[in-house]
């Protein structure tokens, strides 16, 4: 008896220690405040899905912690993934804004940081596109192909010259052979698209999301329309085209109509590569380097949970016209690691574009 009562003793031991980790980590964020660090000013369509995000991750990590979205905008997103990547790995600090690959692979001193050493929390997608003024050509644009015909150069807007919006718009421009200029240092994409509306500027890449809320009315009034959208292109040429844009032209569909093949040459072979990168992952969430394995998993399965939730997809639906795409810890990791496979000639063509960029 005594030998079996002995038995039950140590496996109930055993029990409560396999538990205690599981135990200790579901009680680790209750009571605690995380700061969500977005990367780009307060109001944009990027910071209200970050602080949609935000509500919805409090219910999904397990001691509920209240999450507190601090905006540090600056640097395309770079002075806030610095302030992370310096921060205390303990759980409590998550960027959330756009990353920038170009900042790490041509080893700008703006990015003091490496992605592949932060802990991935997860990512989204956001589908991007061009959309212009009309007034750019004489008589007004009636199709998007006509761009190549305007008489002086079209100024387009971003944060900097390294920035995701501003590097698309402005090199699918002088692929198709159209007068651009980039314009720098606004705050986010709303102060760019307020640059619009008083010409200052006039042409803005944003992504699918802003297409179906704030450009509505751009559209309506008859002051803009979209141009194109971006696809990425297999090294076979082929290319699908998106069903949540019906309206709108690939950018590949609208180069054909008005140089009747598809592009080619170092700017578009970059052009493609750099499509291919931010199109799949637009917007990341980080942990600071060395921050405690079980807490980072933690925040992965919480984001994951958000992103699923069905209350956090009708509300997406409802405000952006869609639900954003998702990455996870483990194609996020990859996507950074990739950064390492980068063609010399992709480095020095996207260098060039930034140098002439900053000028």
């Amino acid at each position: 008896m005594g030998s079996m009562f002995r038995s039950l003793a140590l496996g109930a031991a055993m029990l409560a220690a396999t538990a205690l980790p599981a135990l200790a980590q579901d009680n680790f964020f209750a009571g605690k405040n995380i700061t969500l660090i977005m990367g780009l000013g307060a109001g944009g369509n990027a910071d209200i899905l970050a602080r949609n995000i935000a509500r919805y991750l409090e219910r999904h990590i397990p001691g509920n912690p209240t999450i507190v979205v601090q905006n540090l905008p600056g640097g395309g997103g770079l002075r806030a993934t610095n302030e992370v990547y310096g921060s205390e790995p303990d759980g409590l600090s998550v960027y959330f804004g756009p990353w920038d690959p170009l900042a790490q692979i041509l080893e700008s001193p703006e990015l003091r940081a490496k992605y592949e050493e932060f802990g991935f929390v997860g990512g989204t997608a956001d589908l991007r596109l061009n959309q212009i003024r009309k007034d750019v050509v004489p008589g007004g644009l009636t199709k998007p192909g006509d761009v190549v015909k305007a008489t002086g150069t079209i100024l387009t807007g971003d944060l900097n010259a390294s920035s995701p919006a501003g590097l698309l718009g402005r090199m699918s421009m002088e692929v198709i052979g159209a007068p651009v200029k980039l314009v720098t240092g606004y705050n986010g994409g709303s102060e760019v698209y307020a640059a619009i509306l008083r010409n200052e500027i006039q042409m803005q890449n944003i992504g699918v999301s802003t297409w179906r809320t704030r450009s509505v009315d751009f559209v309506k009034s008859g002051t803009g329309m979209g141009l194109w959208y971006f696809v990425p292109v297999e090294d076979d040429g082929s290319y699908k085209p998106n069903a949540l844009l019906p309206e709108l032209q690939p950018f590949p569909d609208v180069y054909k109509e008005v140089h009747g093949k598809m592009p080619e040459g170092p700017l578009w072979d970059a052009l493609n590569w750099y499509t291919k990168q931010i199109g799949e992952m637009t917007f990341v969430a980080l942990l600071p380097p060395k921050t405690p394995e079980d807490r980072l998993k933690t925040l992965q399965d919480a984001f994951v949970a958000a992103m699923n939730d069905p209350e956090f997809v009708a509300e997406s639906v409802k405000t952006s016209g869609a639900q954003p795409a998702y990455i996870d810890g483990q194609r996020g990791a990859s996507i950074f690691a990739d950064l390492a496979n980068v063609t010399p000639q992709v480095k020095e063509t996207m260098k060039a574009v930034i140098e002439a960029g900053n000028q």
